[in-house]
Parts: C-alpha cells; sequence; structure tokens
C-alpha cells in the first residue's frame, strides 16, 4: 500500500468537512490522504543516517555530514527526503491506524508526535463508516495537548 493513491469516497474526504465548511462560510481545506506501509517507516531513515545513500535524482553519494545548526538541520532534512523518500518527513494532524492492535512499531515517533491518533480496529472491518466516524470525532475535537 505504500505506494498507492486512494480513489473513491474516502479518498474524497467525509461530508463533515463540507457541512462544517458551509455552516461558517469559509472554502473547505482540501483533505490530503496518505496511506503508508511498513516500508514508508522509520528503516529508511536508519539507513540514510547510518551510511548516507544514493540521490534519487542524480545517483550520487550523499554523505550526512553536520554543520552549525541551523544550516545542518536544513541540510540534514533535505539529504534524509533525498535518501529516505518525501513522506519520511511527513507530519500529519491525524493518524488512523488499522490493525488488531494500535501500534505505531516502525514508524517515526518524531513524525507523529503532534499529531491525533486514532484506532480503527482489524482491516477486515475497515470502511467508510469507520472512517467517517473517526474524521467526525477529529473534526468536533475543540482542543488537542500540544497544540
Amino acid at each position: 500500500m505504500g505506494g498507492q493513491r486512494p480513489t473513491g469516497p474516502i479518498a474524497q474526504g467525509c461530508g463533515a468537512t463540507a457541512a462544517a465548511s458551509a455552516s461558517s462560510g469559509l472554502k473547505p481545506e482540501p483533505l490530503r490522504v496518505t496511506l503508508l506501509a511498513a516500508e514508508d517507516g522509520f528503516a529508511p531513515i536508519l539507513a540514510a543516517a547510518r551510511t548516507g545513500g544514493l540521490c534519487g535524482g542524480c545517483g550520487a553519494t550523499l554523505p550526512l555530514q553536520g554543520g552549525p545548526y541551523r544550516e545542518g538541520l536544513a541540510r540534514l532534512k533535505g539529504q534524509v527526503a533525498q535518501l529516505a523518500g518525501p513522506r519520511a518527513l511527513t507530519e500529519p494532524e491525524l493518524v488512523l491506524v488499522v490493525g488488531p492492535a494500535l501500534t505505531l512499531a516502525g514508524y517515526p515517533p518524531l513524525a507523529v508526535a503532534q499529531s491525533e491518533i486514532l484506532h480503527l480496529g482489524p482491516a477486515a472491518a475497515l470502511g467508510r463508516q469507520a472512517v467517517d466516524g473517526a474524521m467526525h470525532k477529529f473534526l468536533r475535537t475543540e482542543q488537542r495537548f500540544g497544540t
């Protein structure tokens, strides 16, 4: 599922977004859905941090090097994105976990540190109703800790 783009009603968002915007008179923001699999987890970032790697664009070897803090951090983020892919630096507002247990095993903790995390249960029970319910809960939340 790591590289697939979702289609259909779930990817287009639930009706709660449109209803909330219509009542407030605001233009709705587009809903972006990214489906992640185990290969989108922390392993590519660790591999890039330990050894550097090859640039996806030009094929050059890119060692991860330090420098002054701000410049080094910007360079590190750019190199990690080149080596591990742009999803490595994704910071979602909402994470929907599908599976028998609520676990984020294998995913980078910093990427989901400020995310609201909701467990949808086993994949066999996943459907539009479960996703809509999670979206309604997310949209009704008035205050999130840390924000």
